[in-house]
């Protein structure tokens, strides 16, 4: 991320300098920190530090509401990361409420907004027309890397992949769940939140899930793909 001119803080590590000081205040330099070494575990290839970089960049492009409640959101949405565990939202969302409570004067309020966001990226479709502007966009922040060029998806897909295989699954298994997964988010009627995320982003994100999707039928062959449409049943 680059600086902007003289909106800086000295008590902002240097990865939150170009994050307007009113968009931090009241968080401990500590909850920062936290945060920023919680994204350094080894098994992370995708979801490491590099992809809340691109958050936080897209974060300073846009306008919310509650920019602080966003910024944090983001900041710990991915905090808790263990590949295969379904708890990880869960557990990020008590990270930062847990370092919020005790080393901000961030109010309770907005604390649990903040948790409601983190757990809301568990599932990015799940609350569908009961997402505030805010939420919405969050979540396409998020989802961004979808709707990239070619090689940068590519990156993101190799990067899950890794996390999961061989450490979590078998590259079969991967294979057929990771296919089942990418049909379903296919069968939504809409992968972005936002009008202004889905007329960007939309066309290019459904065409790279539909080469990942072939790449996958063809690795798995016959009987990966009955597997994958039986599970995409349940």
């Amino acid at each position: 991320m680059t600086n902007s001119g003289d909106r800086t803080n000295p008590d902002l590590p240097d990865w939150l300098r170009g994050i307007d000081p009113a968009y931090v205040e009241g968080c401990d330099r500590e909850v920062f920190r936290i945060a920023r070494r919680s994204y350094d575990s080894p098994w992370r290839f995708y979801h490491k530090w590099s992809h809340i970089d691109a958050c936080l960049a897209q974060f300073t492009e846009q306008k919310f509401d509650d920019p602080r409640t966003v910024l944090l959101g983001l900041l710990f949405h991915d905090a808790v990361y263990v590949p295969g565990d379904k708890n990880n939202e869960t557990r990020s969302a008590e990270l930062a409420e847990r370092m919020l409570r005790y080393r901000s004067r961030v109010p309770e309020s907005e604390r649990h907004s903040v948790s409601r966001m983190i757990l809301l990226t568990a599932n990015h479709h799940s609350a569908g027309r009961r997402l505030t502007s805010d939420e919405a966009k969050l979540i396409d922040i998020d989802l961004r890397i979808l709707g990239q060029p070619w090689p940068a998806y590519q990156e993101y897909m190799q990067g899950v992949r890794r996390e999961y295989c061989p450490s979590v699954t078998s590259d079969f298994e991967f294979r057929i769940g990771r296919r089942a997964f990418l049909e379903k988010v296919l069968s939504q009627r809409r992968i972005f939140m936002t009008d202004e995320a889905a007329d960007r982003l939309e066309a290019t994100a459904r065409s790279n899930i539909g080469k990942e999707v072939d790449l996958l039928k063809a690795e798995a062959g016959f009987l990966g793909g009955v597997a994958a449409r039986l599970l995409a049943r349940h």
